[in-house]
């Protein structure tokens, strides 16, 4: 029909060609100005069809594979095979609601309300610095447990050390003392 619709266009235009140059009144230039855009405007319908036609063809070749073919060619085989078990259907509805749970808002979604055990494919800006002060203060706190252990072993070494040396004075103290009593008799 695209195809018709140019041969009845190219034919109209020569038909009017043809008119205008039986005129003897034709030679002035206003008819020829207008014999002109004529020209430009069928060129330009004639690209419109041409276009709408290849828009057509691209149309009809993306969707051949989808039309029945069931009667032309019985025994050839399906573009998109069609579930013939119930497992294969369950399979394929799990898979359409988790790409649906994963895309969509949950049912009684309200964009106002606190967002609680869900969050969005992409954060908002409130929640991307919550999670900016949130890393920031876990950083901080393990920097301070970092801190405190640290601190608690240097204690605990101080009072080893400590310990260690009050031991030390003491059998010092006693070998002294011992050593003592064994020069006086």
């Amino acid at each position: 029909t695209v195809l018709h619709g140019l041969s009845f266009v190219f034919e109209r235009a020569t038909i009017t060609q043809t008119m205008d140059t039986s005129d003897p009144a034709s030679t002035n230039n206003n008819e020829e100005k207008d014999v002109e855009m004529a020209d430009l405007s069928l060129l330009e319908q004639t690209q419109k069809l041409i276009y709408a036609e290849k828009r057509l063809t691209k149309l009809l070749n993306e969707t051949e594979p989808w039309l029945p073919t069931a009667v032309a060619h019985p025994h050839r085989r399906r573009t998109r095979p069609i579930p013939s078990t119930m497992d294969q259907v369950e399979s394929i509805l799990a898979l359409a609601r988790k790409y649906a749970s994963q895309t969509s808002a949950p049912a009684g979604w309200n964009p106002n309300a606190p967002v609680v055990g869900f969050s969005t494919p992409s954060p908002l800006p409130n929640q991307l610095r919550a999670g900016c002060l949130a890393t920031l203060q876990l950083e901080r706190a393990q920097a301070e447990n970092k801190r405190k252990r640290e601190q608690a072993v240097a204690k605990a070494r101080q009072e080893q050390q400590q310990q260690a040396a009050k031991e030390e004075a003491a059998a010092n103290e006693a070998t002294t003392s011992s050593s003592r009593s064994a020069d006086e008799p």
